[in-house]
């Protein structure tokens, strides 16, 4: 139940995020560009880098104490 959750609030945060970057492209009239497209990938991506940060830091402490 524990990962459900985190599963759904790593989901609302990358459609919150995919949701600005279209309306911000929407009001600059801007087209499908690579930077657009690049926009959303990253949406789906950076909480992926977080997750890596947190476990690597994670790691680290455990290997200090050892």
């Amino acid at each position: 139940m524990f990962v459900d959750i985190l599963l759904w609030a790593y989901g609302l945060g990358a459609t919150l995020f995919m949701t600005m970057t279209f309306l911000e492209g929407w009001a600059n009239h801007d087209g499908w560009g690579l930077r657009r497209m690049a926009g959303f990938a990253s949406c789906l991506l950076w909480p992926l880098l977080i997750v890596v940060f947190v476990l690597h830091a994670r790691h680290a402490a455990v290997q200090q104490t050892l």
